[in-house]
This record gives structure tokens, C-alpha cells and sequence, in this order.
């Protein structure tokens, strides 16, 4: 920071392509050092709410900018769509949204011809989780952009708001990374049974993030076949905001994950925050 600043380069922007807690600690001090902020790290909105404010403070104060569309559904237009809609003075009533990739690719994939267990190796492998998966199952991260898009539409919750029910049990994400594996193999049948059960409803699975007035929670649903979330497949992202203006709900729904897709929603705050 002090080098750049010694730069005295004007319209400066940094850009936090990191999930570092010291690094998203470091916006204020940015934005009173004449910085501009472009990020997809979520740490810092979603932080309690005497930092978050704290950190508002100082970018109004400095007329400096921070962007962080990419924070909740990677590229999708989701915080520019909800802040154009606050500011025409639309009431967002209620959000319901698939916000995790990875949790949906294991609830969209599992059929009971593989175990979850041998799903989550997969996701793994193919990139979709975070290096330890217990994170992804945890439900933390989407906790985080539920916050995000709660103080969004003007409902300041603090994270401990937030009701998050885990993927899968507690007492198995809190063992170590060997016996995670075991523990889910021997946890699974009554996943199986929350599988069988939906289907013999004509229902689907699906981790489900709502946000409204009254609750702010994150967790497994089982949803009629023709629920827009029940037709979110693979990483997809769905969206639904049911407003005011909008009694019949927006739908945003695309690829909500992903190194590409996250890199072109950074590219085009930093270009927004340049004007």
C-alpha cells in the first residue's frame, strides 16, 4: 500500500482476488489512501457489523468506491440488479437462491447410483470444491453471501443471524480430513432416505439460501419439480427476487462458479469503478 500510494497515481484501484481475513481487513485503509476496492472476497462484507460499517464509513468518507459484484453468483448480475432496484425505490420482499456450485452439483448428480461419499471426492477433483470440502458442506459460505445480499436490501444483520443447517451433520465435518470420508459413508443412509423421500414426492433436493424481513437461513429443501431453484442443475446459480414492482419474481440464473466466469465479473467492476 505505501508503495503504491508513494506512486500518487490517480483514480487508483486494488483488486482482492483473494479469501485472505488480513488482506479484507485492509479496505479502509485502501479507500483512505484514496484506493478504490474491486472484490470477490467476501470476508469483509460479510464481517460483523461494527467493521462492515466502519469499513462503509470510510469509503463514503473518502469518495472512494468498493465493488463486489462477484462476491454472490460470480459474474451474474445479482448486487448491481438488487442496488438498481433499491435505489428506484423498489422493496425487495423475499430472495431465494441457489448460491453454492458445489453443493448444487452434488444435489443435482447424486440419484443413489453412487455414494455422496464418492460424489465429494469428484466435486473435488474436479475443482468445484474448496481444497478441504468440509468448508463447501459446511453451508459457511453461503451463510456468507446470504449476509451479503440481506444488507444489501437494507436488513443490517449480524453473521450469528444467520441459521445455516449443514449439508451433512456437524459432528462429521468436525472430524479430521481421514475420517471425514468414513464418517459420511456411515451418515449416508439417511441422506439416502431425504433422497428417496423427495423423489416419491416428485420432488427435488437443492441447498436453499432465503432472505427476507423476517429470516435469513441456509439450508437442504425439497422442492415441487416446477420450482424455478428445482431446475438449477451441475455449478448453476439461481437467483429469485420478488419485489414490490415485481410480484411475479426476477429470475437470474447461470454459472455461479468458476475461475473464468469470477475473473470477467472482477474485470468489469475494475472497469466500472475506473469511470
Amino acid at each position: 500500500l505505501s508503495k503504491a500510494t508513494d506512486l500518487g497515481l490517480n483514480n487508483s484501484i486494488f483488486a482482492d482476488c483473494t479469501a485472505d481475513r488480513i488482506v479484507a481487513s485492509s479496505y479502509s485503509e485502501f479507500a483512505l489512501n484514496g484506493f478504490s476496492v474491486v472484490t470477490c472476497n467476501k470476508i469483509a462484507l460479510s464481517a460483523p457489523l461494527e467493521s462492515w460499517s466502519r469499513m462503509r464509513e470510510a469509503f463514503a468518507s473518502s469518495g472512494r468506491r468498493i465493488l463486489y459484484e462477484t462476491t454472490v453468483g460470480a459474474a451474474l448480475p445479482v448486487i448491481g440488479t438488487i442496488r438498481q432496484m433499491v435505489q428506484a425505490g423498489d422493496k425487495i420482499e423475499k430472495i431465494e437462491a441457489i448460491l453454492s456450485g458445489t453443493l448444487n452439483y452434488l444435489l443435482s448428480t447424486y440419484n443413489g447410483s453412487e455414494s455422496l461419499s464418492s460424489l465429494i471426492k469428484k466435486a473435488k477433483k474436479l475443482g468445484y470444491t474448496e481444497p478441504d470440502p468440509r468448508l463447501d458442506l459446511s453451508g459457511t459460505d453461503v451463510a456468507r453471501k446470504a449476509l451479503i445480499l440481506s444488507r444489501e436490501i437494507g436488513i443490517n444483520r449480524e453473521p450469528q443471524d444467520v441459521n445455516i443447517s449443514p449439508l451433512v451433520p456437524k459432528a462429521i465435518l468436525d472430524q479430521s480430513a481421514d475420517l471425514f470420508y468414513d464418517r459420511v459413508e456411515q451418515w449416508e443412509e439417511k441422506f439416502a432416505k431425504l433422497y428417496k423421500d423427495a423423489c416419491s414426492k416428485g420432488e427435488k433436493l437443492r441447498y436453499v439460501a432465503t432472505v427476507s424481513a423476517g429470516e435469513c437461513k441456509a439450508g437442504i429443501e425439497s422442492l415441487p419439480a416446477n420450482h424455478p431453484l428445482a431446475g438449477t442443475e451441475g455449478t448453476n446459480n439461481t437467483i429469485i427476487i420478488t419485489s414490490s414492482d415485481y410480484p411475479s419474481p426476477i429470475v437470474i440464473s447461470g454459472a455461479g462458479a468458476g475461475a473464468r466466469q469470477t475473473a470477467t465479473g472482477v474485470f468489469n467492476d475494475i472497469l466500472i469503478a475506473g469511470l
